[in-house]
């Protein structure tokens, strides 16, 4: 089940960010695929996506956390 707020979260993401989040959740690529498809080493793919997933779970908040 998607957490809500997530369309607005991921559109309020950089475009690189974003990128490597869907690359890999939705589209299930591996770091090896993603850094062929946007040209960049595995271990820059890596660090991106740590960053990217950090920077999500921010701008969601709470709402990963589930009732108090």
């Amino acid at each position: 089940m998607p957490v809500p707020g997530t369309a607005a979260a991921l559109s309020a993401m950089r475009e690189p960010e974003r990128q490597v989040l869907l690359l890999c959740g939705v589209h299930g690529l591996g770091n090896a695929e993603i850094a062929d498809a946007l040209g960049l080493s595995v271990g820059n793919v890596r660090v991106r996506l740590h960053r990217a997933r950090q920077h999500l779970n921010h701008l969601l908040g709470d709402s990963l956390d589930g009732p108090a």
